[in-house]
């Protein structure tokens, strides 16, 4: 049960943690508080960085692994695109968003992300399916 306690929304949560502390299974119960606070801390983080980047200021979000800083950034990001936009994507001067990162790793993990919010699919569910975000028929000049 542990090992699927990310799958679990914070209701799913409580009601874990009840059926844990019952049946006396307090290890269960620790990890089940602990993705609990997890989550309590993501909501925090997204609540407090949203104005700050909807607001068009920069922003510095520091918090744990886990936390939610990804998405605490990219909705607010995202929702201030103009899409389709105002002109034909060729004519663009430059990008409306730019995400810097330290690593590739966090560089491939925003770019999953993104394609995911605006719809694609990393699993096709079809054995043999080069399902990618290099195959992606999205909104046009998402790159």
């Amino acid at each position: 049960m542990a090992e699927n306690l990310s799958r679990l929304d914070a209701n799913q949560l409580q009601t874990a943690l009840a059926t844990a502390i019952a049946a006396e299974d307090y290890v269960l119960a620790a990890a089940i508080r602990d993705r609990m606070e997890t989550l309590a801390a993501s909501d925090e983080v997204q609540r407090r960085a949203g104005p700050v980047v909807l607001s068009g200021c920069d922003a510095v979000i520091q918090s744990e692994t886990g936390s939610g800083k990804t998405a605490a950034f990219l909705v607010p990001a995202l929702s201030r695109l103009v899409y389709p936009p105002e002109v034909y994507p060729e004519d663009m001067y430059g990008p409306q968003l730019l995400v810097l990162v330290p690593t590739f790793e966090l560089g491939t993990q925003v770019a999953l992300l993104v394609y995911k919010m605006f719809g694609g699919n990393i699993s096709s569910q079809r054995p043999g399916d080069p399902a990618n975000m290099f195959t992606y028929f999205g909104p046009r000049a998402i790159k």
